[in-house]
């Protein structure tokens, strides 16, 4: 039996190719994707983009998807065929200090569908069976698809704290910013308004929960600022302009918020002169008195300074 996958063989080389079938082997589960979203991060893969640390070409595209369980391999317990599901795009190895503490969205050793090893985008994928949940019945596959951004946003969002009664401001009017006003209205803010990019998205940003929607310079006085750019340019310029934005929220503690793929350890684990010095500038011009270096991205700050925190997978 044959399958196709959506395959980038070097960047700039993207193609449907056929490839055998795949058997689970012993631990693991063969899945069928129903649906496989395009992130902004697929087009960093195929423009060679992405640090080769984390990403190995040929590789098939994907690691935003949902599917049905076609067979399961030895020693699987709790998953079998037809079942609904979908799985974390990380493979924790489980050894490591961060898998140790829980923290597997940041194990110290990079294996994630989509980037190094094969991803959704194709007839099958074949992942461990520790990483598969199976979904509720209750819940389409289409939407399931969106677990994977929706697990981005609602952990940052976590990492920020919110209370009821704040005022919001999500910096996108894209999939992860849209995803940021709707998780963000389940602490019910007072203010929830969107400075997008696209008028055409007002309807649809106040149908998930906004309450003001505009495409010019954010309005000042937000108590918290989301930044759901779902462009990617460089970190220091990310850093850069969403520390600027801050600056025109003039609330008595603001927190400047960047929903990213990667958060501070991922940060770390590139090994990047350029994100120490994204770190410097946002010191800089933060006027954050210390940061904290841990996987929970959160940094300490003077009482009238702006918090920056940085989402992590």
């Amino acid at each position: 039996m044959s399958r196709r996958a959506l395959v980038i063989h070097e960047p700039g080389s993207l193609a449907i190719v056929e490839r055998d079938g795949l058997v689970p082997g012993a631990g693991e589960v063969v899945l069928r994707p129903a649906y496989c979203g395009l992130c902004g991060t697929d087009l960093e893969l195929l423009r060679g983009e992405v640090d080769p640390e984390f990403a190995r070409y040929p590789l098939t595209l994907g690691h935003e998807w949902s599917g049905v369980v076609e067979a399961v391999g030895a020693g699987v317990r709790g998953l079998e065929p037809g079942l609904r599901c979908v799985a974390e795009g990380i493979i924790p190895c489980g050894r490591c200090a961060s898998c140790r503490a829980g923290a597997t969205n940041v194990c110290d050793i990079f294996d994630e569908v989509g980037f190094t090893r094969e991803g959704g985008a194709g007839d099958q994928i074949a992942v461990p069976a520790r990483i598969v949940h199976v979904l509720d019945d209750t819940v389409p596959l289409l939407d399931a698809a969106l677990v994977e951004p929706s697990a981005v946003v609602l952990t940052g969002l976590e990492k920020a704290r919110l209370r009821p009664g704040l005022r919001v401001l999500v910096v996108g009017d894209g999939t992860i910013a849209l995803l940021s006003v709707l998780l963000a209205s389940l602490w019910s803010p007072v203010e929830l308004v969107v400075a997008g990019r696209r008028a055409e998205q007002e309807e649809l940003a106040r149908e998930l929960g906004a309450t003001g929607f505009g495409v010019g310079s954010p309005p000042a006085g937000f108590d918290l600022a989301i930044e759901g750019l779902v462009d990617h340019p460089s970190i220091e310029h990310r850093f850069k302009r969403i520390l600027e934005d801050s600056a025109n929220v003039d609330a008595q503690q603001t927190f400047a918020f960047e929903l990213s793929r990667y958060g501070w350890a991922r940060l770390r684990q590139y090994k990047l002169a350029r994100a120490a010095r994204a770190l410097a500038l946002a010191r800089q011009i933060a006027g954050v008195r210390s940061w904290m270096p841990r996987d929970e991205a959160t940094v300490s700050t003077t009482r009238t300074s702006p918090l920056v925190v940085t989402g992590s997978r």
